[in-house]
């Protein structure tokens, strides 16, 4: 079933995220609070809920990298 989620933006500034589900829309104090509300709408469609979100760690991009890149052996002949 296909699902529809709105955002608009009008030019007075105030910014509404709106869905087929929804009785009214919700007034967002930005555009980084629409976009949390839509990711929590479209997690909890997943089955994942917010409360499962946030207990989660976010993922440690950087120092995975970093540990890979130090088990890798020096390459002398690249430019550093």
């Amino acid at each position: 079933m296909a699902k529809t989620i709105t955002i608009t933006m009008e030019d007075s500034g105030k910014i509404t995220v709106d869905s087929d589900e929804m009785e009214q829309p919700y007034v967002c104090e930005s555009v980084a609070e629409c976009r949390d509300y839509v990711d929590n709408m479209l997690a909890e469609e997943g089955g994942e809920s917010s409360e499962e979100q946030a207990t989660e760690k976010p993922e440690a991009y950087k120092a995975a990298w970093n540990e890979e890149a130090a088990n890798r052996p020096k390459q002398s002949n690249m430019m550093a």
